[in-house]
């Protein structure tokens, strides 16, 4: 079996050269490409019955030359993806405890991070007595185009190996993890691996010890937020949200607003996430107008409707209130008695007895009676219009809404004169 992979690295010798070779050709044909695709392949069959061998021959049964082209074979399998995991699965159950100063002096987990896979770094985080340099494992990571998610994932799932909870540690990483989270947030390479992006964005807002900035402005003066905005992010927008506090009716510098931006974006994701905010106001107005203005200029119809829905459900929901939902909400309730014995009813309107001295006795002024249907508040004061307010306005609803619903002809004046008459009285 010895005999076979040393066969089989002298094999891989000459495919990689014949490999270099055919990748140098400046226009290659349809046949040198075939004769590349097969040199792959070769070398992927040679690997796999060294994997195989070593998994069944005794430690330390292969000669210095040839374990020296092991270790060689094991450096170029950190750099070049995830189809050589089981080769180096094989290479560690061969060598279990022999690889760690290869792996150091080589700086193989800085290797793996920036030209690996994620599989490759997990299976050397795991190899005992490594050393490495966190800074620059955790840049190397930060920076590869394809696996950065991923790749930091593993790193912060080595909490023991990669201390960011520490405060020494986190002033190394800090400048670095505030660019990785302001660039993974706004754009996404082609082909990259994107799965764990809001898991590992989560992970570092929960380290508080990192202390990064998520309202740190770009070139542009643009936000981790509103750049979500631009793009329709609505992931990253919901994100930022869960740990921030934000106004989403503030007036930016340049006169909008982020539903504003939106809209003007044709951002439909990002104008229904905004929508859905509470107290959002799509016809606020600014220096540059409302959403709607913008909508009509610049956006779709479609985001057009979604706004026009939005301005008829604030319309809708600031309404006076039916005698039915205001009963509703004057529902009697139970509360327990401080002997525990059996609750009693208590209203919202008629409250239990308080301990406290009663208020002081309001002077309250009839208004005349008009019989010309027209309003006279003249003689109220100031303080009984506070007072009704603030302490009375439920009952005074009802007596209104009880004149509407009997269609009486309705005089706010004398409804108010008639309740301030009861009230006085009282």
């Amino acid at each position: 079996m010895v005999e076979e992979i040393i066969s089989s690295l002298e094999n891989l010798d000459e495919l990689k050269q014949r490999v270099t070779e055919l990748g140098m050709i400046g226009s290659p044909d349809d046949s040198d490409l075939e004769q590349l695709e097969l040199a792959k392949q070769a070398i992927k069959v040679n690997r796999d019955t060294i994997s195989g061998i070593l998994l069944q021959i005794e430690p330390n049964s292969i000669q210095e030359e040839e374990a020296e082209k092991l270790r060689n074979l094991l450096i170029d399998c950190c750099i070049e993806g995830d189809t050589n995991i089981d080769l180096i699965n094989s290479m560690f159950t061969y060598w279990p405890n022999e690889c760690s100063d290869l792996i150091n002096e080589e700086r193989l987990i800085a290797t793996s991070c920036a030209d690996g896979h994620p599989l490759i770094l997990e299976k050397l985080l795991s190899y005992p007595n490594i050393q490495f340099d966190i800074q620059e494992v955790v840049s190397m990571a930060c920076y590869n185009s394809t696996y950065r998610v991923p790749l930091l994932k593993v790193l912060m799932d080595h909490s023991d190996k990669i201390p960011l909870h520490q405060p020494d540690v986190a002033e190394l990483c800090r400048e670095t993890l505030q660019e990785f989270i302001e660039d993974v947030s706004k754009q996404r390479n082609n082909n990259e691996e994107w799965d764990d992006r809001i898991k590992v964005l989560r992970m570092l807002f929960n380290n508080k010890v990192l202390k990064l900035d998520l309202n740190n402005p770009d070139g542009y003066d643009q936000t981790i937020f509103t750049r979500a905005i631009n793009s329709g992010d609505v992931e990253i927008m919901q994100l930022i949200s869960e740990y921030q506090s934000l106004n989403f009716n503030e007036i930016l510098p340049d006169g909008s607003t982020y539903l504003m931006r939106a809209v003007f974006l044709n951002q439909k994701a990002s104008v229904e996430w905004l929508l859905k905010q509470p107290n959002v106001q799509p016809d606020l107005n600014t220096p540059m107008g409302t959403a709607m203005d913008v909508a009509k200029i610049k956006s779709t119809p479609e985001i057009q409707n979604l706004l026009q829905e939005k301005l008829e459900q604030n319309k809708k929901n600031s309404l006076p209130k039916t005698p039915t939902e205001v009963k509703q909400e004057n529902k009697v309730v139970s509360l327990p008695n401080e002997d525990n014995s059996s609750p009693k009813p208590v209203s919202p309107i008629n409250p239990p007895k308080s301990n406290r001295p009663p208020s002081p006795t309001i002077p309250v002024n009839t208004p005349p009676k008009d019989n010309n249907n027209n309003n006279n508040n003249n003689g109220f004061e100031a303080e009984n219009l506070a007072y009704i307010r603030f302490h009375h306005i439920p009952r005074l609803y009802d007596d209104m809404m009880r004149f509407l619903l009997h269609q009486r002809p309705y005089n706010p004046a004398w409804a108010l004169s008639h309740f301030l008459q009861q009230l006085s009285k009282s």
